[in-house]
C-alpha cells in the first residue's frame, strides 16, 4: 500500500507537538504523582522521567527509595493509529506468557485508558522496571556505529558469547513454539480470559494507518498476506489456523 503524503506531514506535526508537551513540568508532575500513588508507603527518589521515546511507545520511569523503579508506557499519538486496542493486546499477550509460558515477562502493576491516565496521555500500561546495563544490539553490534545507522553484526564476536545469546533467544523461541491456538491475530482479553478476535498487527500496518486511510478490507487483506508468511514457519496446525482467520 502507498502512503498518503498529505496524510503523513500533520501526523508528523500532531507527534511533534506530543513530544514537546510531554517534556513540560506539568506533565511530568501528573504522571510521578500518578506512578506514586501505586507504590504506596515508599517515595520516589525524584520526578518521573523520560525513558525512552521510541517509534511507536513512550515510556516513563520512576525510582522509588526503596529500589524499585516502574515503567509507565504509552503508544504515541499518530504513530499508533488504535491505541487503545493496542494496549488492550499487549496486556492479553503479557498475561498468557506469564501464565502458560516460562518467558520472563515484566510485571503489569496496572493499565487504564486515556480517561485514566495522567494528563490526558492516553491508554498505558504501568509495569515494573528491569534493571539492566546493556541490551543485545550493543553487545553484538560491528564498531563505528552512530546514533541512527543500522545496526551490523560484528564478524570478530567470540563464537562463545554468540553461543550465549543465541541459546538463550532459541529456548525463548522454544516456549513461544509451545501454545496452540485456532485461530491466527490479535489476543484480547484479561487475567480469566483470552480471545483472537482481531488481524494480527506489524510495522507495516501501522505506517499504512498512520499515513493513510486503511479500510476493512485492506484490513482483512494485510492479515492474509501476513498468515502466508507464517505459514512458512515451521509450527502446528498452521494451515487450518489460517482457514479460521481468512473466513
Amino acid at each position: 500500500m502507498k502512503y498518503d503524503g498529505v496524510a503523513w506531514e500533520p501526523s508528523d506535526n500532531v507527534f511533534t507537538d506530543f513530544k514537546d508537551m510531554v517534556i513540560s513540568h506539568e506533565v511530568l508532575l501528573a504522571v510521578t504523582n500518578f506512578m506514586a500513588s501505586y507504590r504506596e508507603g515508599v517515595r520516589p527518589v525524584d520526578r518521573a522521567r523520560i525513558a525512552d521515546l521510541g517509534a511507536f511507545s513512550l515510556c516513563f520511569r520512576l525510582v522509588f527509595e526503596d529500589g524499585f523503579s516502574s515503567l509507565l508506557r504509552f503508544p504515541c499519538p499518530c504513530r499508533v493509529m488504535f491505541p487503545e486496542e493496542k494496549v488492550q493486546n499487549e496486556v492479553a499477550i503479557m498475561t498468557y506468557l506469564q501464565q502458560n509460558t516460562k518467558i520472563p515477562v515484566l510485571k503489569i502493576i496496572h493499565h487504564g485508558t486515556s480517561e485514566d491516565s495522567p494528563a490526558g496521555l492516553g491508554p498505558f500500561v504501568l509495569m515494573e522496571y528491569v534493571e539492566h546495563a546493556s541490551n543485545l544490539a550493543t553487545q553484538l553490534r560491528a564498531p563505528g556505529y552512530q546514533r541512527g545507522d543500522r545496526p551490523l553484526l560484528d564478524p570478530d564476536n567470540e563464537e562463545e558469547k554468540l553461543e550465549l545469546f543465541y541459546s538463550q533467544i532459541a529456548d525463548i523461541l522454544l516456549e513461544f513454539s509451545k501454545p496452540s491456538f485456532d485461530k491466527i491475530g490479535s489476543l484480547a482479553g484479561n487475567a480469566n480470559w483470552l480471545e483472537c478476535h482481531q488481524p494480527p498487527v506489524n510495522h507495516e500496518y501501522e505506517r499504512a494507518s498512520s499515513a493513510g486511510k486503511l479500510s476493512s478490507q485492506d484490513a482483512t487483506q494485510h492479515a492474509i498476506y501476513y498468515c502466508f508468511g507464517i505459514l512458512s514457519e515451521p509450527g502446528r496446525d498452521r494451515v487450518s489456523a489460517f482457514s479460521n482467520t481468512a473466513q
